[in-house]
């Protein structure tokens, strides 16, 4: 039992050591002046779908925790904007939507997995669930928490909260959801495989 424990959160560390390996480095972020695109949910979708939706948490905790430094340091572009207007309101906005986008993602798929078993759609709903949901919680925490603020105005010039919502999510959502979608898939699958084999 203790083994089986130490063996699960040895994987966690893991998948969170690649997590940050991406996220302080060039490969986990395509840079634009406004947003970052992200492929940071590519290790959460893995890790949730393999480990579970509080792994999945852990995960997306720690995406929450780069993203807040970001902002912090001066390299989050919005982030950085929002974090000068209302620090407390912006730590939220980048570690609240990300935890719950991990553990959402671990129960889109044990959902999916009920519905289909080992069949590769779950693995694909699990692994686009995670880009999804992240564009989504965090553009919809956004809004609630600074669409009055004049730092907002700023960001999205003369569009609505609405309009410039849908704006992101069709530029950034759409790109990152197919790129977790195809790497996801493919590791996910390959290594509920091989954690299968090893039991």
């Amino acid at each position: 039992m203790k083994n089986t424990k130490l063996q699960y959160w040895l994987r966690v560390t893991l998948f969170a050591a690649i997590l940050l390996l991406l996220a302080l480095t060039p490969l986990g972020y395509i840079r634009t002046p406004i947003l970052n695109i992200t492929i940071l949910t590519v290790p959460i979708a893995i890790c949730a779908i393999a480990l579970g939706p509080t792994a999945g948490a852990v995960l997306g905790f720690v995406f929450g925790l780069t993203s807040a430094w970001s902002a912090i340091s001066g390299g989050g572009g919005m982030t950085t904007l929002l974090f000068n207007y209302n620090a407390v309101g912006t730590l939220v906005l980048c570690i609240v939507p990300r935890t719950l986008m991990g553990w959402l993602c671990g129960l889109v798929y044990k959902g999916a997995h009920r519905a289909f078993g080992d069949h590769i759609v779950s693995t694909i709903l699990g692994s686009i669930s995670a880009p999804l949901l992240n564009t989504a919680l965090f553009m919809g925490t956004l809004v609630l928490l600074f669409s009055q603020s004049p730092v907002f105005a700023q960001i999205a010039g003369e569009k609505t909260a609405w309009l410039f919502v849908w704006g992101v999510f069709l530029s950034n959502g759409i790109a990152e959801t197919i790129i977790c979608g195809i790497i996801g898939t493919a590791v996910s699958k390959t290594l509920l495989l091989v954690l299968k084999l090893r039991e």
